[in-house]
Protein backbone atom coordinates (compact mmCIF):
# COMPACT_ATOMS: atom_id res chain seq x y z
CA UNK A 1 0.00 0.00 0.00
CA UNK A 2 1.22 3.18 -1.16
CA UNK A 3 1.63 6.65 0.97
CA UNK A 4 -1.50 8.27 -1.43
CA UNK A 5 -3.73 4.73 -0.28
CA UNK A 6 -2.85 5.02 3.46
CA UNK A 7 -3.76 9.02 3.59
CA UNK A 8 -6.79 8.17 1.55
CA UNK A 9 -7.92 5.18 3.99
CA UNK A 10 -6.57 7.34 7.07
CA UNK A 11 -9.32 10.37 5.74
CA UNK A 12 -11.99 8.11 5.40
CA UNK A 13 -11.74 6.25 8.73
CA UNK A 14 -11.16 10.24 10.39
CA UNK A 15 -14.23 10.78 8.22
CA UNK A 16 -16.17 7.95 9.61
CA UNK A 17 -15.10 8.41 13.11
CA UNK A 18 -16.48 12.35 12.51
CA UNK A 19 -19.70 10.79 11.11
CA UNK A 20 -20.41 8.49 13.90
CA UNK A 21 -19.87 11.10 16.19
CA UNK A 22 -22.37 13.36 14.50
CA UNK A 23 -24.65 10.71 14.59
CA UNK A 24 -24.99 10.01 18.23
CA UNK A 25 -26.24 13.37 18.94
CA UNK A 26 -28.33 13.59 15.58
CA UNK A 27 -30.88 10.26 15.31
CA UNK A 28 -32.97 11.95 12.59
CA UNK A 29 -30.13 12.25 10.26
CA UNK A 30 -29.10 8.95 11.38
CA UNK A 31 -31.94 7.43 10.29
CA UNK A 32 -32.26 8.80 6.92
CA UNK A 33 -28.38 8.60 6.02
CA UNK A 34 -27.97 4.87 7.18
CA UNK A 35 -31.64 3.48 7.52
CA UNK A 36 -33.23 5.32 4.64
CA UNK A 37 -35.96 6.24 6.68
CA UNK A 38 -38.33 9.86 6.79
CA UNK A 39 -39.32 10.25 10.21
CA UNK A 40 -42.20 12.30 10.33
CA UNK A 41 -42.40 15.75 12.11
CA UNK A 42 -43.35 14.36 15.71
CA UNK A 43 -41.71 11.23 15.49
CA UNK A 44 -38.47 13.66 14.69
CA UNK A 45 -39.25 15.68 18.11
CA UNK A 46 -39.61 13.10 19.96
CA UNK A 47 -35.81 11.35 18.41
CA UNK A 48 -34.36 14.51 18.85
CA UNK A 49 -35.41 14.61 22.66
CA UNK A 50 -34.14 10.94 23.12
CA UNK A 51 -30.84 12.43 22.25
CA UNK A 52 -30.99 15.64 24.45
CA UNK A 53 -32.92 14.12 27.52
CA UNK A 54 -32.32 11.97 29.91
CA UNK A 55 -35.90 10.69 30.52
CA UNK A 56 -38.71 11.34 27.77
CA UNK A 57 -42.11 10.11 27.61
CA UNK A 58 -44.60 10.05 25.30
CA UNK A 59 -48.19 8.98 24.50
CA UNK A 60 -50.01 8.65 21.33
CA UNK A 61 -52.79 7.68 19.21
CA UNK A 62 -53.09 4.47 17.21
CA UNK A 63 -51.01 3.87 14.49
CA UNK A 64 -48.63 6.87 13.81
CA UNK A 65 -45.46 5.07 13.79
CA UNK A 66 -44.75 5.37 17.70
CA UNK A 67 -43.07 1.37 17.93
CA UNK A 68 -41.28 1.86 14.75
CA UNK A 69 -39.89 4.90 16.53
CA UNK A 70 -38.54 2.77 19.64
CA UNK A 71 -37.29 0.34 17.24
CA UNK A 72 -35.34 2.46 15.18
CA UNK A 73 -33.78 4.65 18.57
CA UNK A 74 -32.29 0.71 19.76
CA UNK A 75 -30.71 0.42 16.32
CA UNK A 76 -29.22 4.28 16.67
CA UNK A 77 -27.84 3.73 19.80
CA UNK A 78 -26.25 0.57 19.05
CA UNK A 79 -24.69 1.47 15.75
CA UNK A 80 -23.26 4.49 17.29
CA UNK A 81 -22.41 3.17 20.46
CA UNK A 82 -21.13 0.08 19.15
CA UNK A 83 -19.51 -2.32 21.68
CA UNK A 84 -19.93 -0.64 24.87
CA UNK A 85 -23.45 -0.01 25.09
CA UNK A 86 -26.74 -1.70 26.34
CA UNK A 87 -29.91 -1.15 25.02
CA UNK A 88 -32.67 -2.91 27.78
CA UNK A 89 -36.79 -2.64 26.29
CA UNK A 90 -39.64 -4.07 28.46
CA UNK A 91 -43.35 -4.76 28.27
CA UNK A 92 -45.86 -6.09 29.93
CA UNK A 93 -46.07 -8.96 28.31
CA UNK A 94 -43.17 -11.08 26.30
CA UNK A 95 -45.86 -11.45 23.18
CA UNK A 96 -45.89 -7.36 22.97
CA UNK A 97 -41.61 -7.28 23.36
CA UNK A 98 -41.37 -9.76 20.46
CA UNK A 99 -44.34 -8.56 18.08
CA UNK A 100 -43.74 -4.89 18.65
CA UNK A 101 -39.97 -2.90 19.26
CA UNK A 102 -38.24 -6.23 18.42
CA UNK A 103 -40.45 -6.97 15.47
CA UNK A 104 -39.41 -3.50 14.01
CA UNK A 105 -36.10 -3.71 15.29
CA UNK A 106 -35.38 -6.44 12.43
CA UNK A 107 -37.40 -5.12 9.86
CA UNK A 108 -35.35 -1.83 10.32
CA UNK A 109 -32.19 -3.73 10.08
CA UNK A 110 -33.33 -6.00 7.12
CA UNK A 111 -34.05 -2.14 5.74
CA UNK A 112 -30.16 -1.57 6.48
CA UNK A 113 -29.07 -4.77 5.52
CA UNK A 114 -30.56 -4.42 2.04
CA UNK A 115 -28.79 -0.49 1.40
CA UNK A 116 -25.32 -1.69 2.07
CA UNK A 117 -26.08 -4.80 -0.53
CA UNK A 118 -27.17 -2.34 -2.72
CA UNK A 119 -23.57 -0.16 -1.75
CA UNK A 120 -25.53 2.86 -0.14
CA UNK A 121 -24.01 2.29 3.01
CA UNK A 122 -20.19 1.28 4.02
CA UNK A 123 -21.65 -0.81 7.13
CA UNK A 124 -24.15 -3.24 8.20
CA UNK A 125 -25.71 -3.15 11.71
CA UNK A 126 -23.13 -4.62 14.22
CA UNK A 127 -23.51 -8.16 16.46
CA UNK A 128 -26.11 -9.57 16.02
CA UNK A 129 -29.94 -10.74 17.37
CA UNK A 130 -31.09 -14.30 18.65
CA UNK A 131 -34.89 -15.54 18.60
CA UNK A 132 -34.84 -14.92 21.99
CA UNK A 133 -34.87 -10.44 21.57
CA UNK A 134 -31.29 -10.58 23.11
CA UNK A 135 -28.69 -8.39 20.81
CA UNK A 136 -25.06 -9.71 21.06
CA UNK A 137 -21.17 -8.54 19.96
CA UNK A 138 -19.89 -10.84 17.64
CA UNK A 139 -18.11 -12.66 20.54
CA UNK A 140 -21.38 -13.25 22.23
CA UNK A 141 -21.62 -10.61 24.66
CA UNK A 142 -25.10 -9.15 25.34
CA UNK A 143 -25.49 -5.86 24.71
CA UNK A 144 -29.30 -5.31 25.02
CA UNK A 145 -32.43 -7.13 25.23
CA UNK A 146 -36.03 -7.36 25.20
CA UNK A 147 -37.42 -8.79 28.11
CA UNK A 148 -40.80 -8.74 30.45
CA UNK A 149 -39.88 -9.52 33.88
CA UNK A 150 -40.50 -12.35 35.92
CA UNK A 151 -43.42 -12.99 37.49
CA UNK A 152 -44.10 -10.34 40.54
CA UNK A 153 -40.91 -8.11 39.18
CA UNK A 154 -43.57 -5.84 37.74
CA UNK A 155 -43.90 -4.70 41.00
CA UNK A 156 -40.23 -5.03 42.13
CA UNK A 157 -37.82 -4.36 39.10
CA UNK A 158 -35.03 -5.99 40.47
CA UNK A 159 -33.92 -8.25 37.09
CA UNK A 160 -32.77 -5.14 35.83
CA UNK A 161 -29.97 -4.09 38.81
CA UNK A 162 -26.57 -4.42 38.04
CA UNK A 163 -27.01 -3.19 34.05
CA UNK A 164 -24.30 -0.50 33.01
CA UNK A 165 -22.13 0.59 30.20
CA UNK A 166 -19.75 3.37 29.87
CA UNK A 167 -21.01 4.47 26.41
CA UNK A 168 -24.46 4.74 28.19
CA UNK A 169 -28.36 2.61 28.53
CA UNK A 170 -31.07 2.95 26.17
CA UNK A 171 -33.75 1.82 28.64
CA UNK A 172 -37.42 1.36 26.72
CA UNK A 173 -41.00 0.78 28.50
CA UNK A 174 -43.33 -0.22 25.85
CA UNK A 175 -47.48 -0.47 26.43
CA UNK A 176 -46.08 1.88 29.43
CA UNK A 177 -49.42 1.99 31.19
CA UNK A 178 -49.45 -1.50 32.08
CA UNK A 179 -46.13 -0.86 33.82
CA UNK A 180 -45.65 -0.56 37.39
CA UNK A 181 -43.85 2.64 39.36
CA UNK A 182 -41.22 0.64 40.63
CA UNK A 183 -40.30 -1.12 37.29
CA UNK A 184 -40.08 2.51 35.74
CA UNK A 185 -38.04 3.96 38.85
CA UNK A 186 -36.13 0.57 37.94
CA UNK A 187 -35.32 1.61 34.36
CA UNK A 188 -34.32 4.93 35.76
CA UNK A 189 -32.02 3.42 38.08
CA UNK A 190 -29.93 1.47 35.30
CA UNK A 191 -29.69 4.74 33.13
CA UNK A 192 -28.54 7.56 36.23
CA UNK A 193 -25.56 8.40 34.49
CA UNK A 194 -25.53 11.77 31.78
CA UNK A 195 -25.34 9.64 28.72
CA UNK A 196 -27.92 7.43 29.25
CA UNK A 197 -31.55 7.62 28.47
CA UNK A 198 -35.16 6.31 29.50
CA UNK A 199 -37.85 6.25 27.00
CA UNK A 200 -41.38 5.28 27.86
CA UNK A 201 -43.92 4.96 25.43
CA UNK A 202 -48.11 3.99 25.43
CA UNK A 203 -51.49 4.67 24.40
CA UNK A 204 -53.22 6.67 27.17
CA UNK A 205 -55.80 3.81 28.10
CA UNK A 206 -55.79 3.83 31.42
CA UNK A 207 -55.76 6.74 33.32
CA UNK A 208 -55.28 5.16 36.81
CA UNK A 209 -51.40 4.18 35.71
CA UNK A 210 -48.09 5.55 36.94
CA UNK A 211 -47.36 6.66 33.63
CA UNK A 212 -50.44 8.76 33.53
CA UNK A 213 -49.74 10.37 37.17
CA UNK A 214 -46.33 10.90 35.27
CA UNK A 215 -48.71 13.07 32.49
CA UNK A 216 -50.23 14.68 35.09
CA UNK A 217 -48.12 15.74 37.02
CA UNK A 218 -45.52 16.81 34.89
CA UNK A 219 -42.22 16.65 36.88
CA UNK A 220 -39.56 18.91 35.56
CA UNK A 221 -36.85 15.68 34.78
CA UNK A 222 -39.57 14.63 32.19
CA UNK A 223 -39.63 15.81 28.66
CA UNK A 224 -43.10 14.72 27.50
CA UNK A 225 -45.19 14.47 24.20
CA UNK A 226 -48.24 13.78 22.76
CA UNK A 227 -48.88 12.61 19.41
CA UNK A 228 -52.57 12.55 18.23
CA UNK A 229 -53.71 10.63 14.91
CA UNK A 230 -55.18 13.85 13.47
CA UNK A 231 -52.01 15.48 13.52
CA UNK A 232 -49.97 12.89 11.79
CA UNK A 233 -49.31 13.39 7.83
CA UNK A 234 -52.30 12.10 6.70
CA UNK A 235 -54.40 14.76 8.22
CA UNK A 236 -52.50 17.83 7.42
CA UNK A 237 -50.26 19.48 4.59
CA UNK A 238 -47.37 16.92 5.85
CA UNK A 239 -48.85 14.63 3.52
CA UNK A 240 -47.47 16.90 0.51
CA UNK A 241 -44.06 16.41 2.13
CA UNK A 242 -43.93 12.94 3.15
CA UNK A 243 -42.40 9.98 1.10
CA UNK A 244 -46.25 8.22 0.30
CA UNK A 245 -44.63 4.37 2.02
CA UNK A 246 -44.89 6.66 4.99
CA UNK A 247 -48.28 7.91 4.84
CA UNK A 248 -49.03 4.32 4.03
CA UNK A 249 -47.87 3.13 6.68
CA UNK A 250 -49.75 5.88 8.99
CA UNK A 251 -53.67 5.82 10.25
CA UNK A 252 -56.00 6.97 7.41
CA UNK A 253 -59.70 8.23 7.86
CA UNK A 254 -60.99 5.10 7.40
CA UNK A 255 -59.79 4.31 11.02
CA UNK A 256 -61.18 7.51 12.18
CA UNK A 257 -63.93 6.74 10.37
CA UNK A 258 -64.40 3.07 12.21
CA UNK A 259 -63.69 4.84 15.56
CA UNK A 260 -66.08 7.42 15.38
CA UNK A 261 -68.79 4.88 15.11
CA UNK A 262 -67.36 2.07 17.46
CA UNK A 263 -66.60 4.73 20.45
CA UNK A 264 -68.58 8.43 20.11
CA UNK A 265 -66.38 11.68 18.79
CA UNK A 266 -64.66 12.30 22.58
CA UNK A 267 -64.91 9.41 23.98
CA UNK A 268 -62.37 7.84 26.32
CA UNK A 269 -61.70 5.08 23.82
CA UNK A 270 -61.34 7.96 21.30
CA UNK A 271 -59.53 9.98 23.15
CA UNK A 272 -56.90 7.74 23.70
CA UNK A 273 -56.87 5.54 20.48
CA UNK A 274 -57.39 8.53 18.43
CA UNK A 275 -56.34 11.96 20.18
CA UNK A 276 -53.88 10.48 22.35
CA UNK A 277 -55.20 11.82 25.45
CA UNK A 278 -55.65 10.09 28.95
CA UNK A 279 -59.24 10.46 29.47
CA UNK A 280 -59.34 11.59 32.93
CA UNK A 281 -62.99 11.41 33.54
CA UNK A 282 -62.86 8.13 32.60
CA UNK A 283 -65.12 5.60 34.58
CA UNK A 284 -63.24 3.25 36.54
CA UNK A 285 -62.39 0.07 34.42
CA UNK A 286 -62.99 -3.27 35.75
CA UNK A 287 -59.79 -5.02 33.17
CA UNK A 288 -56.57 -3.32 33.44
CA UNK A 289 -53.69 -3.58 30.91
CA UNK A 290 -51.58 -5.75 33.04
CA UNK A 291 -54.57 -8.75 33.21
CA UNK A 292 -54.92 -8.07 29.38
CA UNK A 293 -50.65 -8.97 29.50
CA UNK A 294 -51.18 -12.38 31.50
CA UNK A 295 -53.55 -13.47 28.50
CA UNK A 296 -51.22 -12.41 25.94
CA UNK A 297 -48.27 -14.36 27.56
CA UNK A 298 -49.90 -17.43 28.22
CA UNK A 299 -49.75 -20.08 25.42
CA UNK A 300 -52.41 -23.29 25.28
CA UNK A 301 -52.44 -25.69 22.99
CA UNK A 302 -55.95 -27.35 23.13
CA UNK A 303 -55.93 -31.23 23.58
CA UNK A 304 -57.66 -33.09 20.77
CA UNK A 305 -59.87 -35.09 22.95
CA UNK A 306 -61.47 -32.23 24.06
CA UNK A 307 -64.42 -30.45 22.06
CA UNK A 308 -64.39 -26.42 22.28
CA UNK A 309 -67.33 -23.96 22.58
CA UNK A 310 -69.08 -20.87 20.81
CA UNK A 311 -69.90 -17.61 22.11
CA UNK A 312 -72.33 -15.43 19.99
CA UNK A 313 -73.26 -11.83 20.43
CA UNK A 314 -75.95 -10.75 18.15
CA UNK A 315 -76.57 -7.70 16.51
CA UNK A 316 -79.31 -5.56 17.00
CA UNK A 317 -79.26 -3.75 13.40
CA UNK A 318 -77.48 -0.71 14.68
CA UNK A 319 -74.94 0.76 12.62
CA UNK A 320 -71.91 -0.97 13.01
CA UNK A 321 -73.15 -3.50 15.11
CA UNK A 322 -72.44 -7.15 14.25
CA UNK A 323 -72.82 -11.02 15.07
CA UNK A 324 -69.47 -11.78 16.56
CA UNK A 325 -68.76 -15.24 17.51
CA UNK A 326 -65.69 -16.50 19.85
CA UNK A 327 -64.16 -19.90 20.15
CA UNK A 328 -62.97 -21.31 23.51
CA UNK A 329 -60.84 -24.54 23.60
CA UNK A 330 -58.90 -25.37 26.94
CA UNK A 331 -58.31 -22.03 27.60
CA UNK A 332 -57.54 -20.43 24.43
CA UNK A 333 -60.02 -17.95 23.52
CA UNK A 334 -60.07 -16.57 19.86
CA UNK A 335 -62.01 -14.72 17.21
CA UNK A 336 -64.03 -16.89 14.62
CA UNK A 337 -66.36 -14.30 12.60
CA UNK A 338 -68.29 -11.41 12.94
CA UNK A 339 -70.71 -10.10 9.58
CA UNK A 340 -73.53 -8.09 9.29
CA UNK A 341 -77.11 -9.25 8.26
CA UNK A 342 -80.47 -8.16 9.17
CA UNK A 343 -82.30 -11.44 8.50
CA UNK A 344 -82.30 -13.21 11.71
CA UNK A 345 -82.98 -16.65 10.15
CA UNK A 346 -79.55 -16.55 7.99
CA UNK A 347 -77.85 -15.18 11.17
CA UNK A 348 -79.43 -18.72 12.93
CA UNK A 349 -77.92 -20.59 9.97
CA UNK A 350 -75.08 -19.08 9.77
CA UNK A 351 -74.10 -19.56 13.48
CA UNK A 352 -75.31 -23.32 13.23
CA UNK A 353 -72.88 -23.57 10.47
CA UNK A 354 -70.03 -22.37 12.24
CA UNK A 355 -71.03 -23.94 15.44
CA UNK A 356 -70.97 -27.98 12.82
CA UNK A 357 -67.45 -26.48 11.39
CA UNK A 358 -65.49 -26.07 14.75
CA UNK A 359 -67.34 -29.55 16.25
CA UNK A 360 -68.62 -27.85 19.41
CA UNK A 361 -70.19 -28.74 22.66
CA UNK A 362 -72.35 -25.93 22.93
CA UNK A 363 -73.13 -22.32 21.75
CA UNK A 364 -74.02 -19.51 24.06
CA UNK A 365 -76.08 -16.69 22.56
CA UNK A 366 -77.04 -13.20 24.20
CA UNK A 367 -80.62 -13.82 24.72
CA UNK A 368 -81.90 -10.33 25.30
CA UNK A 369 -84.04 -8.79 22.69
CA UNK A 370 -83.18 -10.40 19.04
CA UNK A 371 -81.59 -12.88 20.66
CA UNK A 372 -84.04 -14.72 21.82
CA UNK A 373 -85.64 -15.74 18.54
CA UNK A 374 -82.01 -16.59 17.11
CA UNK A 375 -80.85 -18.97 20.19
CA UNK A 376 -84.67 -20.54 19.10
CA UNK A 377 -83.60 -20.91 15.54
CA UNK A 378 -80.37 -22.39 16.12
CA UNK A 379 -81.57 -24.72 18.60
CA UNK A 380 -83.93 -25.85 15.68
CA UNK A 381 -80.97 -26.33 13.78
CA UNK A 382 -78.58 -27.84 16.20
CA UNK A 383 -80.83 -30.99 16.76
CA UNK A 384 -78.61 -33.26 18.91
CA UNK A 385 -75.47 -32.33 17.40
CA UNK A 386 -74.80 -29.34 20.04
CA UNK A 387 -76.65 -27.52 23.20
CA UNK A 388 -77.56 -23.96 23.16
CA UNK A 389 -77.56 -21.78 26.00
CA UNK A 390 -78.83 -18.67 26.12
CA UNK A 391 -77.00 -15.28 28.04
CA UNK A 392 -79.07 -13.31 30.22
CA UNK A 393 -76.97 -10.25 31.64
CA UNK A 394 -79.35 -9.16 33.72
CA UNK A 395 -80.17 -12.53 35.45
CA UNK A 396 -79.44 -12.63 39.12
CA UNK A 397 -75.95 -13.36 39.70
CA UNK A 398 -74.67 -16.04 42.12
CA UNK A 399 -74.50 -13.69 44.85
CA UNK A 400 -76.78 -9.89 44.86
CA UNK A 401 -74.50 -8.40 47.31
CA UNK A 402 -70.90 -9.20 45.69
CA UNK A 403 -72.26 -8.81 42.17
CA UNK A 404 -75.18 -6.90 40.77
CA UNK A 405 -76.33 -9.00 38.29
CA UNK A 406 -75.27 -11.90 36.03
CA UNK A 407 -73.69 -9.43 33.36
CA UNK A 408 -71.32 -8.27 36.68
CA UNK A 409 -70.47 -11.84 37.86
CA UNK A 410 -69.64 -12.80 33.88
CA UNK A 411 -66.47 -9.95 33.67
CA UNK A 412 -65.84 -10.17 37.18
CA UNK A 413 -65.24 -13.99 36.58
CA UNK A 414 -63.28 -13.37 33.63
CA UNK A 415 -61.07 -10.82 34.82
CA UNK A 416 -60.11 -12.73 37.62
CA UNK A 417 -59.08 -15.82 35.45
CA UNK A 418 -57.54 -13.94 32.84
CA UNK A 419 -55.44 -12.15 36.03
CA UNK A 420 -54.18 -15.68 37.12
CA UNK A 421 -52.95 -16.62 33.86
CA UNK A 422 -56.06 -18.58 32.27
CA UNK A 423 -56.67 -17.35 29.31
CA UNK A 424 -55.05 -17.34 26.21
CA UNK A 425 -55.48 -13.98 24.30
CA UNK A 426 -54.48 -13.28 20.90
CA UNK A 427 -51.72 -10.50 20.94
CA UNK A 428 -53.30 -9.59 17.62
CA UNK A 429 -56.93 -9.53 18.39
CA UNK A 430 -56.97 -5.61 19.22
CA UNK A 431 -60.65 -4.91 18.64
CA UNK A 432 -61.14 -7.10 21.98
CA UNK A 433 -58.04 -6.00 24.01
CA UNK A 434 -59.88 -2.44 23.15
CA UNK A 435 -63.31 -3.44 24.21
CA UNK A 436 -62.27 -5.54 26.85
CA UNK A 437 -60.33 -2.46 28.64
CA UNK A 438 -62.89 0.19 27.69
CA UNK A 439 -65.48 -2.18 30.26
CA UNK A 440 -66.98 0.74 32.94
CA UNK A 441 -67.86 0.38 36.78
CA UNK A 442 -71.39 2.16 37.18
CA UNK A 443 -70.20 3.98 40.61
CA UNK A 444 -73.05 2.90 43.32
CA UNK A 445 -74.71 4.97 45.97
CA UNK A 446 -72.99 4.88 49.43
CA UNK A 447 -72.46 1.53 51.25
CA UNK A 448 -73.57 -0.61 48.15
CA UNK A 449 -71.00 -2.78 48.18
CA UNK A 450 -72.34 -4.72 44.68
CA UNK A 451 -70.39 -4.36 41.33
CA UNK A 452 -72.62 -3.30 38.56
CA UNK A 453 -71.13 -2.50 35.30
CA UNK A 454 -72.51 0.14 32.83
CA UNK A 455 -74.82 -1.57 30.96
CA UNK A 456 -74.91 -1.49 26.96
CA UNK A 457 -77.93 0.19 26.73
CA UNK A 458 -76.17 2.61 28.63
CA UNK A 459 -72.98 2.68 26.49
CA UNK A 460 -75.35 2.91 23.09
CA UNK A 461 -76.87 6.35 24.77
CA UNK A 462 -72.90 7.51 25.63
CA UNK A 463 -72.11 7.19 21.96
CA UNK A 464 -70.67 3.84 22.55
CA UNK A 465 -70.43 0.67 19.81
CA UNK A 466 -71.65 -1.90 21.55
CA UNK A 467 -68.72 -4.72 22.96
CA UNK A 468 -69.89 -7.33 20.80
CA UNK A 469 -66.08 -8.69 21.04
CA UNK A 470 -65.85 -8.80 24.46
CA UNK A 471 -69.36 -9.85 25.52
CA UNK A 472 -69.07 -13.11 22.86
CA UNK A 473 -65.72 -13.58 24.32
CA UNK A 474 -66.91 -13.93 27.50
CA UNK A 475 -69.94 -15.90 26.94
CA UNK A 476 -67.77 -18.38 25.52
CA UNK A 477 -65.11 -18.34 28.25
CA UNK A 478 -68.05 -18.65 31.21
CA UNK A 479 -67.54 -21.85 33.27
CA UNK A 480 -70.86 -23.49 33.02
CA UNK A 481 -69.32 -27.19 34.41
CA UNK A 482 -71.77 -27.18 37.61
CA UNK A 483 -74.66 -27.92 34.58
CA UNK A 484 -74.69 -30.38 32.21
CA UNK A 485 -77.30 -31.08 29.55
CA UNK A 486 -79.93 -28.60 28.48
CA UNK A 487 -81.49 -26.54 31.39
CA UNK A 488 -85.10 -26.79 31.45
CA UNK A 489 -87.15 -23.57 30.39
CA UNK A 490 -86.76 -20.43 32.67
CA UNK A 491 -83.83 -21.94 34.77
CA UNK A 492 -81.37 -19.17 34.98
CA UNK A 493 -77.89 -20.01 34.42
CA UNK A 494 -76.64 -19.24 38.29
CA UNK A 495 -76.60 -20.87 41.42
CA UNK A 496 -74.28 -20.68 44.54
CA UNK A 497 -70.72 -22.06 44.08
CA UNK A 498 -68.70 -23.07 46.95
CA UNK A 499 -65.44 -21.89 45.22
CA UNK A 500 -66.30 -18.54 44.78
CA UNK A 501 -64.95 -16.33 47.20
CA UNK A 502 -66.22 -13.91 49.37
CA UNK A 503 -65.17 -10.66 47.65
CA UNK A 504 -67.06 -7.55 47.30
CA UNK A 505 -65.85 -4.30 45.02
CA UNK A 506 -64.30 -3.04 48.44
CA UNK A 507 -62.06 -5.88 48.58
CA UNK A 508 -61.36 -5.63 44.47
CA UNK A 509 -61.20 -2.07 44.11
CA UNK A 510 -58.05 -1.77 47.40
CA UNK A 511 -55.78 -4.38 45.02
CA UNK A 512 -52.50 -2.85 44.04
CA UNK A 513 -53.56 0.01 41.39
CA UNK A 514 -57.42 -0.22 42.27
CA UNK A 515 -58.25 3.65 43.34
CA UNK A 516 -61.18 3.74 45.73
CA UNK A 517 -64.43 4.99 43.64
Amino acid sequence: MNLADIATRVSEEMSARAKRKEYRADPVAWARDVAGVHLWSSQAEVAMSVAKNKDVAVKAGHGVGKSFLAGLLVCWWIDTRYPDCFVASTAPSTSQIKAIVWREIEIISGMIDKRFAEGLIDHRLPGYRTSDAEWKTDSGTIIGFGRKPPEGENRTGDSLQGIHAAGGVLAIGDEAVGLSENLIDALGNITSTSNSRRLLICNPTNPASYVAKLFKNKPDNWSFHTISVLNSPNFTDEKHSTPPEVLESLTDESYIHAKREEYGEGSAMWKARVEGEFAWDMGFTLIRPEDISKGLDLEVVPSLETRPVLGVDVSRSKAGDKNTVYKWHDGRLRFVEDWNDANAMNTARRIDQLAREHGVTDVRIDGAGLGGPIADAVREHAGRAYEVYEILGGDPSPDNKRWYNFRAWMYWSFQDRLARGLIDLDAEDEALQEQLLGIEIKKRTQGNDSLLLMSKEEMRKAGIHSPDHADAAVYASLDLSPWTGRLPEGTPIVQERSEIPDFGLSDYLALPGRPML
